[in-house]
């Protein structure tokens, strides 16, 4: 079933979400007491943004919808930092962040890449930081959770992945020039020393694909498309979190090979009951098909929620937050192109919420 068409509306309301729905008194009286803040730090001049960034943002707000329709209060507001890829920006809205006490905690969206200086400045000011990125920084100080695979471990995998797919062919690496795509492919060349890929600065030309067994693309889906058109049928296009979208999977030739290395997991497909919950008041709340990041997304909010019941605060998210960089939650996972769907090769990449 093809992922409803998304529209420029969505864009601007999820960019400028900002829930303030008031919340009871803890005493039961009619006081109002405005729920704690949480800062989401999200960059929207990444490319195709409503099916790599805005899926995390969309799923924080399917959440909190979901508990206003079940008669309770939000246990949070979501304030919403575009810094754009600037990293002054950032640096600016997480000091602004550090120094408001009613910010307990900060999010970082997919596909966000900015200076460990961004991530300190939380950290020092004991700000608790929940990572949805596989670029974002560990602070130097203070409490942090990340909920998907790092960089490095991502370019491991993609290249794993494409050494696979290429056999004893030869392999290429190119990308689109954003930062992202930058970051990646340095990545990959630390993560995989013994492989070697030739470098292809327009991959979109077919004649600079001869010889290629396998293409490793860096970047995201719109830079992508023109790769897959350009190749032959057979030989895969292996790529990551940026190209891990319907919109790709609707945009290319049938019969293609496409596989991306994802630090994401993929529950459209569970029918586990925590994600088929999920799917269904995401849907509800943004007549979508979860993407990347949303699952994550979702589990964030879920541990806020649970960290804020009762007095909450900065103090109180830290200590329901674990430190679990490196753990196996946070591990990379295969998936293939099929149709308009992507399907997951390993079974831990379609189960994640508890």
């Amino acid at each position: 079933m093809r992922p409803p068409r998304r529209s420029a509306a969505l864009l601007v309301a999820a960019s400028t979400l900002v829930l303030t729905t008031a919340a009871c008194g803890s005493n039961g009286g009619a006081a109002q007491v405005a729920p704690p803040k949480v800062a989401l730090f999200e960059d929207l001049s990444v490319p195709d943004t409503l099916d790599t960034v805005l899926p995390a943002s969309m799923a924080l707000q399917a959440f909190l919808r979901s508990q206003t329709d079940a008669g309770d209060a939000p246990s949070f507001q979501v304030v919403p930092f575009d810094t754009g890829g600037d990293a002054a920006t950032a640096l600016d809205a997480a000091r602004a962040v550090a120094a408001d006490p009613t910010f307990v905690a900060a999010v970082a969206a997919p596909f966000w890449v900015e200076p460990a200086s961004v991530a300190d400045a939380l950290g020092a000011a004991g700000v608790p930081v929940l990572n949805l990125s596989a670029a974002g920084r560990r602070p130097g100080s203070g409490p942090w959770r990340t909920f998907v695979a790092d960089l490095g471990a991502q370019a491991g995998a993609a290249a794993a992945l494409a050494s696979r797919e290429a056999g004893s062919a030869g392999l290429c690496e190119a990308g689109d020039g954003t930062a992202w795509s930058n970051l990646l492919a340095a990545a990959v060349r630390a993560a995989a020393p013994a492989a070697t890929f030739r470098q292809v600065p327009d991959a979109s030309d077919a004649a600079n694909l001869r010889g290629c067994g396998a293409v490793l693309w860096t970047g995201f889906a719109p830079g992508a498309a023109p790769v897959r058109a350009a190749l032959p049928p057979s030989v895969p296009l292996v790529g990551t979190d940026g190209m891990k979208t319907w919109s790709y999977l609707t945009g290319i030739p049938d019969g293609t090979s496409s596989f991306v290395a994802c630090s994401c997991v993929d529950v459209t497909t569970s029918t586990r009951p925590s994600d088929m919950t999920f799917i269904n008041r995401y849907q509800v709340a943004t007549g979508l098909t979860p993407g990347v990041g949303a699952a994550e997304a979702w589990e964030a909010a879920e541990l806020l929620a649970a960290a804020l019941r009762g007095a909450g605060g900065r103090i109180a998210v830290a200590a329901g937050l674990t430190d679990n960089g490196g753990s196996p939650e946070a591990l990379p996972h295969d998936f293939r192109g099929a149709g308009s769907r992507w399907i997951a090769l390993d079974g831990a990449a379609t189960s994640e919420l508890p």
